[in-house]
């Protein structure tokens, strides 16, 4: 039997988008993703589920419904020369726990 768990919030970010080389004492912090995909992929006791995929809002934020208690695999769906690690995250998440956070690398320099 499956638990479900509350649903995933969490963030997309890509930095840096700054023109140029970085500067110092000129920070270019990472910047909200809108509308790129996110894919969660069950693993373990879960393994052989569905994936399911969302998109980003305008703020970088996703959502993903109530998914089944155990482990899943968190990842951007881009191309290069950008770079997105992916996370493990275990459901459910500690209460309180923020939002999970995935940054990504755009490549520029």
């Amino acid at each position: 039997m499956i638990t479900l768990a509350s649903a995933l919030l969490g963030v997309v970010l890509i930095g840096p988008v700054c023109p140029g080389p970085e500067i110092e004492g000129k920070p270019c912090p990472s910047i909200p993703w809108a509308a790129v995909r996110v894919r969660l992929s069950p693993e373990g006791e879960l393994a052989g589920r569905q994936p399911l995929e969302v998109s980003t809002d305008a703020q970088g934020r996703f959502s993903a419904p109530a998914l089944g208690s155990g482990a899943w695999r968190v990842e951007v769906l881009v191309g290069k020369p950008t770079r997105c690690l992916s996370q493990l995250i275990q459901i459910p998440r500690p209460a309180g726990a923020p939002p999970l956070t995935l940054e990504c690398d755009s490549g520029r320099r």
